[in-house]
This record gives C-alpha cells, structure tokens and sequence, in this order.
C-alpha cells in the first residue's frame, strides 16, 4: 500500500525503491543490535561508557529517550547522535549540564518511524582533561620512541 505512493519526483517506483531501501536498513541495524554486546542495543552504544557520567537510553515507539547524571563535582558534556527509518537525523549539540545534576532527552524520529541507531556519550570534564594528558604523554612517549629509533 505505501508502496504505491507517489515519490517527490512524481515515480511510483522510485517510492517503492526508497521504500525497501529504509526496510532493509532497518533489518540490518537490527541484525547488528541482536548480535551486539551488552551496552549495545539494537545497533546503538556508546564509544566508552563514562563512570562518572552514565547515561541510560532507548527507543520508545518512535522516540529515543535518553537520561544522564554528572555524579562528578565537575559540569558534564552530553552528545547525542541519532538516526531514524525515514533517515532523518536526530542528533543534538554536545549539551552541558551542571555538576552533581540529571538531565532528561527526547529525540523524536517522528509518525511511523523508529530510532534505529544511536550514540550517547557523557563526559565530564575532569574525565576530558584526563583524556587530553594521556593522550600528550602518549604523543610523547609515540616521539621519544620515534627519535631513539631514529638514532639507530
């Protein structure tokens, strides 16, 4: 029935084509959810899950509903990135929130559509300074290492 719909360029079969297109996207990101590990959910997950800023989610219907808590004594960064069956994109900014508080998101992928795959990330700051010194001391120890190579 959708099937028969007329596309933006006037062609059913164009609308047919899109059509099994978003099915099929749909059952892969599905095949990789149910065949991910435990964070992972239905092809969603985080990059590497904060401790200090957790961030529980999922899909409701055609929403993601996200929460976060900065339990560290430091504001948190919130990121947000998502995508739906009908394509759209419904990531949001990088969001601060406030030290020692919690924050509640909705994404919405809008009538008939799903969140399909998402990623949340909290961080905060203390968690990004530590990051941005491991990584100079690697980028040094990557030098040092590079030089006495070098020498030899």
């Amino acid at each position: 029935m959708a099937e028969k719909q007329m596309s933006a360029s006037g062609s059913p079969r164009r609308a047919g084509v899109l059509l099994r297109a978003s099915r099929r996207l749909a059952a892969v990101a599905a095949v990789i959810g149910v065949g991910a590990s435990a964070p992972m959910l239905l092809g969603s997950g985080t990059a590497a899950a904060s401790t200090l800023v957790p961030c529980t989610y999922g899909p409701i219907g055609s929403r993601l509903e996200v929460d976060c808590t900065d339990n560290d004594y430091t504001p948190a960064t919130v990121t947000i990135n998502a995508f739906c069956t009908n394509f759209a994109n419904i990531s949001m900014p990088p969001t601060r929130m406030g030290p020692r508080s919690r924050m509640h998101f909705t994404r919405d992928c809008g009538p008939g559509a799903n969140p399909i795959f998402w990623l949340v990330n909290g961080e905060s700051d203390w968690e990004k300074v530590q990051d941005q010194l491991d990584q100079m001391r690697q980028d040094q120890q990557d030098r040092a290492d590079q030089h006495h190579h070098d020498d030899h």
